[in-house]
C-alpha cells in the first residue's frame, strides 16, 4: 500500500469531517477509509484522530501532521498542473544548439521572432560548429548540417543545402579554373577540419559522383574563416551555399565546376517523440515551416 494513499485519505477525512464523506470523495467505503487511517497511525506510532460516534477531532500530533501533509499534497497538485501546462503551451526554458554561420546569418532573426511570438519561453541559444550531446549537455533541440551518425535521437529534415566549389576571381586569374573535379588535387584547397574527411571532397553531378584528394595552405574549423581566406585569394573552398550565398551575390567569389555539388541535409534533432514538450514541438514545427524555402535563397528579414 502506498503511503501517499494513506496520507491523502487522512487529509481528505479531516477536511471532509467524516469517513463517509471522505470515502465518497475518494471512491472508497468509509470502513476502508478508517482502515487506512489506522494503518497510518500504526506506521507512525501515534494517534492522529479521536473517533467518537458523533464526530472526529484531531489530536495535537494529528493537527501538526495534517498541516504538513495538506501543504505537501497541494505542492504535488501544483507540480502536476505545472507539468501538464508545459505539454499544452510553449513555456519555460528552451535550450537550442545551432551551427554558427547558419544560425547567426540565417536563423537569428527568425529565432527572435519566435521568442516574441512565445512570450512564456526563455530561449537559451548556443552557436557551435560541433555535434553536441543533447542529453549530456542539456539541449532540447539541436540543428545540424551534414550527415547524421546513428543514434537514438529523433531527426526531422528541415532543408537540403549544397556544398559549392568556390574561389575568388583573382585566384582563378592567377592559376586558372579547374575543368574537372580531378584537377582540384592540383590546386591550393582550403580544408574544413570539422569534416570527417577534410582532405577528401565528394562531389556529384547528376548520377555521376567523384571523391578527390585535396590539400592546401590552410585548414580551419570555421567555414566563415575559410570563406574569408577564399575571398582573399588563398585557394579554393568547398562550402555549403548558406555560407557563401552573400559573397557569391556580390561577386567576391565565384562558383567553379558549376555542375558539381554535394547535398548537405539539415535536420532538427531531439531526444524522443514520447511526451514531447509543447515548447520543443512548437519550435520544430515553426522552424520546419520557415525552412520550406531555405532562407539563404531569399533576403533575410527581421
Amino acid at each position: 500500500m502506498s503511503q501517499l494513499v494513506e496520507i491523502e485519505t487522512f487529509v481528505t477525512v479531516v477536511e471532509a469531517g467524516s469517513f463517509a464523506a471522505a470515502g465518497e470523495q475518494l471512491g472508497i467505503s468509509s470502513s476502508y477509509a478508517s482502515k487506512l487511517i489506522t494503518r497510518l497511525e500504526d506506521r507512525l506510532g501515534v494517534r492522529l484522530l479521536h473517533r467518537t460516534t458523533r464526530k472526529l477531532t484531531l489530536t495535537e500530533a494529528g493537527a501538526v501532521y495534517h498541516e504538513t501533509c495538506a501543504e505537501g499534497l497541494s505542492l504535488l497538485s501544483h507540480a502536476q498542473d505545472d507539468v501538464t501546462a508545459l505539454q499544452a503551451t510553449p513555456r519555460g526554458r528552451l535550450r537550442v544548439s545551432l551551427p554558427t554561420n547558419l544560425g547567426v546569418t540565417w536563423l537569428a532573426s527568425w529565432i527572435a521572432n519566435f521568442g516574441r511570438d512565445n512570450p512564456e519561453l526563455s530561449l537559451d541559444v548556443v552557436y557551435l560548429d560541433r555535434a553536441v550531446d543533447l542529453l549530456a549537455e542539456g539541449f532540447d533541440v539541436a540543428v545540424r548540417a551534414g550527415s547524421l551518425d546513428d543514434s537514438s535521437l529523433i531527426a526531422k529534415r528541415l532543408a537540403v543545402a549544397h556544398r559549392l566549389v568556390v574561389a575568388s576571381p583573382r585566384y582563378l586569374e592567377r592559376v586558372g579554373a579547374p575543368s574537372s573535379p580531378e584537377e582540384l588535387s592540383e590546386r591550393a584547397c582550403l580544408l574544413y577540419s570539422n569534416s570527417p574527411t577534410p582532405a577528401k571532397w565528394s562531389l556529384q553531378a547528376g548520377e555521376q559522383q567523384r571523391t578527390v584528394s585535396v590539400s592546401g595552405p590552410m585548414t580551419a574549423n570555421s567555414g566563415a574563416a575559410l570563406l574569408k581566406a577564399a575571398i582573399c585569394g588563398l585557394g579554393i573552398a568547398c562550402l555549403p551555399d548558406f555560407h557563401v550565398a552573400p559573397a557569391l551575390a556580390d561577386g567576391r567569389i565565384v562558383q567553379v565546376l558549376d555542375a558539381w555539388t554535394w547535398p548537405v541535409p539539415i535536420h532538427a534533432l531531439y531526444p524522443s517523440r514520447r511526451h514531447l514538450p509543447a515548447k520543443v514541438r512548437a519550435f520544430i514545427d515553426a522552424l520546419a515551416a520557415y525552412m520550406t524555402t531555405p532562407p539563404w535563397l531569399r533576403p533575410p528579414s527581421c
